[in-house]
């Protein structure tokens, strides 16, 4: 009798080990799924931030290129303004640019213009 329950135990402590190798199994596999899903979020992590670097540095193009455009601009502008507004004491009321005067025909001629 004593033969047979140690084979019972032996096959019983078989079948425990067969279970937890099971175990061992399955969540080695739960692991690598896991480990692969989270691969699959870090390249997505890393396009994103590469584009987000792409985006950046356009931005900062478009940026420099607008600043330039804007003192281009600034600078055309500057060569229309009169030069009384460089002088009117910080008086900021735009000034209309004089017309030249219209020439009036005199009476002692018809046709001729007054100089």
């Amino acid at each position: 009798m004593h033969t047979e329950n140690q084979m019972h135990q032996i096959v019983t402590t078989f079948a425990q080990v067969a279970e937890r190798m099971d175990g061992l199994n399955t969540t080695s596999q739960q692991q690598h799924i896991g480990i692969e899903t989270l691969n699959a979020a870090i390249l997505e992590l890393q396009d994103a931030l590469s584009q987000s670097d792409r985006s950046i540095a356009d931005s900062r193009v478009a940026a420099g290129q607008l600043q330039t455009e804007a003192s281009r601009l600034a600078e055309s502008i500057g060569a229309f303004k009169l030069e009384s507004d460089h002088h009117d004491g910080g008086d900021n009321q735009r000034r209309k640019p004089a017309t030249p005067p219209i020439a009036a025909e005199t009476d002692d001629a018809p046709g001729t213009l007054a100089a």
